[in-house]
């Protein structure tokens, strides 16, 4: 009767394990895991693609308290055909689209915005990435991020104002498939408005952060000093209620 027992908890611990290894969906290089759900959901909160480059501090700043069934997008695309700047969807010249998504959780709303180039920029020097945020309040420190196809560097120094914030990130040298992620939490009740604005020069660290945070800024959200405004390519910014 004892061999009996023990023969069928060895069976009923061999079914848990597959159970719960039958779960996970997707690992990545940094040994983080994902059940389906999860891959999916960071997948309409950034792209498929970002759970390569997160680590475990990305997956629980993101999926530590679930999944939110709560999730709004909104999208900006920026064309140059002929130099000049359109917003629409048809286009057959074309640079980079911008989307800010947010997910309502109990007691915060997790905000992602991405930054994804068709292409290769010409310029590779500081950009720059950051929201306005209108009657809602920041309660982390953005996570910002530049992935290609061979590296990812985070930040997380940013440069704070009264209503919002910015991050400069170098565009590396090498690499495609160039994105430009952040990721934050805020409460209230109100707006948050998202801008990236790309270096048509090279720059200098120091003077990608000479701006303030600005409604009448580019994409609603940077208003650099008139020494190095020239600088930036004023692309419209997204904006989402929370």
């Amino acid at each position: 009767m004892k061999k009996i027992f023990f023969i069928l908890i060895l069976l009923l611990s061999f079914i848990s394990v597959n159970v719960n290894a039958s779960e996970i969906y997707y690992t990545n290089d940094n040994g983080v895991q994902f059940t389906k759900q999860e891959y999916d959901f960071v997948t309409k909160m950034f792209f498929d693609g970002y759970q390569k480059s997160m680590t475990a501090e990305d997956y629980n700043d993101i999926l530590k308290d679930g999944i939110s069934n709560q999730i709004e997008t909104k999208y900006f695309r920026n064309y140059q055909p002929n130099g000049y700047q359109l917003t629409g969807t048809e286009h057959t010249t074309s640079a980079k689209s911008l989307k800010i998504t947010k997910s309502v959780f109990s007691s915060y709303v997790l905000v992602g915005v991405v930054a994804n180039w068709f292409g290769e920029p010409t310029v590779k020097s500081y950009d720059v990435m950051g929201a306005f945020l209108s009657n809602v309040t920041l309660d982390n420190i953005p996570n910002t991020k530049v992935i290609t196809s061979e590296t990812t560097t985070s930040y997380v120094e940013a440069q704070y104002d009264n209503n919002g914030f910015g991050v400069s990130v170098k565009i590396p040298s090498a690499g495609s498939n160039l994105s430009i992620t952040q990721t934050f939490k805020v409460s209230g009740s109100g707006r948050v408005y998202a801008s990236y604005q790309h270096a048509k020069k090279s720059i200098s660290l120091n003077n990608s952060k000479k701006y303030s945070i600005d409604l009448t800024g580019y994409g609603n959200v940077f208003l650099f000093d008139s020494s190095v405004k020239s600088y930036y390519d004023q692309m419209g910014g997204v904006d989402i209620a929370i």
